[in-house]
């Protein structure tokens, strides 16, 4: 399972004891996100090169547990939360179509490619703006 969520700095400590059902209950649902899609929106939002890294070293990796199938979670970037809560809304159709034409979205498997760009979008871009109103992260939890 994969899910957005937005919470305070102090959310990784009690991860733990908030379990999945706690995510599962704050989080917005993902499934298919992972930080390959986010560097290219990250890329294209920020005018930047593709960036393999984003969101995948050390200091991003703000909570795991050591067992096969996680969880894991990574935190997103300041500067990407403020980029996309800051966007130009008349920026956006652009933007998603850009997204939606690299490789990550041209799978067979993705057989609602525009929905999904789409939906992603405005649960990322919605986890933004809350988390700038509010001085929180946002983070990215993924269990197997």
């Amino acid at each position: 399972m994969t899910y957005l969520v937005a919470a305070d700095s102090d959310f990784p400590k009690r991860v733990k004891e908030i379990g999945y059902s706690g995510i599962d209950a704050i989080g917005d649902p993902c499934k298919g996100l992972d930080q390959i899609k986010l560097s290219t929106l990250n890329s294209i939002i920020n005018s930047i090169d593709y960036d393999p890294d984003f969101m995948m070293t050390d200091e991003s990796l703000v909570y795991h547990e050591s067992k096969e199938d996680g969880p894991w979670m990574w935190i997103f970037p300041l500067v990407f939360l403020n980029a996309m809560a800051n966007l130009d809304k008349s920026l956006i159709p652009s933007i998603i179509d850009k997204w939606l034409k690299t490789d990550e979205f041209q799978l067979p498997h993705m057989h609602n490619a525009k929905g999904d760009a789409q939906e992603y979008f405005d649960i990322i871009r919605n986890n933004c703006i809350r988390c700038v109103d509010k001085s929180w992260s946002m983070y990215l939890y993924v269990s197997l």
